[in-house]
């Protein structure tokens, strides 16, 4: 993936946050600040918008916090997997906080109170090498797991993956669409 690419990645994980913070506010009229409308998005997103951005982001967790249960995991598949994430803790942990502290750095940044473009370029930047070297890290491991899994479970865990990709590409086609005028 190329520089441009991740950096789309990363606004889209950002939209995101907005997003959900934006709908929670939206829905909430007690929680809206009153004297700033149009602030969040959650505001120009129409019942459809609402609809599919709230599917993409409860979809996308239910599956995740449900995905061991639907593999139906062994005793020795689960025992497997702890064995790989134990093997690895040493790579795994220190990215996962390299990767917090980068993300921190970057919104430091962009939320200060007068923000340097080229700061905000930088830190960007160093994100975007540790998504990089996290990225080859899950890639290693998801090879490994995969080891693990049987044909059925492969099969259930790729028609997971599709259907994140549907929710992913109904919110992507949404967010495309021009937005009308009030």
């Amino acid at each position: 993936m190329n520089g441009k690419k991740r950096i789309a990645v990363i606004g889209l994980i950002a939209l995101g946050v907005v997003l959900a913070i934006s709908l929670t506010w939206a829905n909430d009229s007690s929680a809206r600040p009153r004297h700033r409308h149009g602030l969040f998005l959650g505001q120009i997103l129409d019942d459809e918008g609402r609809s599919i951005v709230r599917n993409y982001f409860f979809s996308h967790m239910k599956r995740h916090m449900n995905l061991a249960e639907d593999l139906n995991l062994t005793d020795e598949q689960k025992s497997q997997f702890l064995d790989i994430i134990e093997m690895r803790r040493n790579d795994i942990a220190p990215m996962i906080a390299d990767l917090m502290e980068k993300h921190q750095a970057l919104s430091r940044q962009v939320l200060a109170g007068q923000p340097d473009e080229a700061a905000i370029r930088q830190a960007a930047a160093d994100l975007n090498q540790a998504i990089t070297k996290a990225s080859i890290l899950a890639a290693d491991l998801v090879r490994e797991a995969r080891t693990i899994l049987t044909a059925e479970q492969l099969e259930l865990l790729e028609a997971h993956r599709t259907e994140k990709q549907e929710a992913t590409k109904d919110l992507l086609d949404y967010l495309r669409r021009p937005i009308p005028p009030k």
